[in-house]
């Protein structure tokens, strides 16, 4: 939202409180990225595993936008908030894959991204909220083509 702020009319207030949802949302984001990268170096020094396998990512889930909050683009509009379009997970019952970690993630950062943005929401005025929502809107429109394209590249080469 604040990439908006001119958009938006948000006063400085608005956007001391926007940057502290979005500093919690960034330590929510890196504890989850901890723990995926925590749970498959424990997967890859399993017994089974022997050790030899790959860890998971720890940066932004591929096909998900960089950039540094609300500020970066991120709040401006729930990274893809529960608009679908996710079957793209491998679906195999010997343990989750670092393909299935790396959705876990994503799902773990949409989430925490979708909270930052209702509680940033509770900041502005019901004008703001109105033009916030179309720009998130447009922002998961933008994120799914973009899990959809890496979906297909990723699949039908």
């Amino acid at each position: 939202m604040i990439l908006h702020r001119s958009a938006l009319g948000l006063t400085d207030d608005q956007v001391r409180e926007l940057e502290q949802i979005d500093q919690r949302r960034e330590s929510e984001d890196a504890a989850a990225r901890a723990d995926l990268a925590a749970k498959a170096k424990s997967a890859n020094a399993s017994p089974n595993n022997g050790g030899s396998g790959t860890t998971a990512p720890t940066g932004t889930p591929a096909g998900g936008p960089s950039g540094s909050g609300m500020g970066g683009g991120r709040m401006g509009g729930m990274r893809g908030g529960r608009m679908g379009g996710r079957g793209f997970r491998a679906t195999d019952n010997s343990g989750p894959s670092t393909g299935q970690r790396a959705a876990r993630l994503e799902d773990r950062i949409d989430d925490d991204d979708t909270k930052a943005y209702l509680d940033g929401e509770a900041v502005l005025t019901e004008p703001q909220r109105e033009q916030a929502r179309e720009i998130a809107s447009d922002y998961r429109a933008q994120i799914y083509d973009r899990r959809e394209l890496l979906k297909q590249r990723t699949s039908g080469k």
